[in-house]
């Protein structure tokens, strides 16, 4: 079965996945808050969707030259661009199916949103 997360709140979540054979794997990640332009108004930065077999976007990212890094879960750096426009699509389709962290430098805050790629 295929999960998609929305919705969350505000800070740390763990998530367990477990196979047909009873294996689990575990992934922690941590939801963040930024302010809009009135400096004051909380922002929620994202990722979708959560599961991908291609693409993913950020939403709630005004701001160019975005940069991300795509870690896989031994902390491996898989991807990264440097001046990534935000209503461009980030194209994953080349990684191999699995947990990654796409981590964010969004105005001088670095932000870690977990994605799954899935098989095609």
């Amino acid at each position: 079965d295929v999960y998609e997360l929305t919705m969350l709140e505000v800070g740390e979540h763990l998530v367990t996945v477990t196979d047909a054979n009873q294996c689990t794997s575990e992934t922690g990640f941590t939801i963040g808050i930024i302010t809009g332009i009135d400096g004051s108004t909380p922002v929620t930065l994202g990722v979708q969707p959560t599961f991908t077999d291609s693409q993913l976007f950020l939403v709630n990212c005004a701001s160019p030259g975005v940069r991300y890094r795509i870690f896989n879960q031994a902390g491996k750096l898989c991807m990264e661009q440097g001046d990534h426009d935000p209503a461009t699509a980030i194209n994953v389709g080349r990684l191999a199916s699995g947990h990654y962290v796409l981590v964010v430098d969004y105005d001088d805050t670095l932000l870690s949103l977990p994605f799954v790629r899935t098989a095609p």
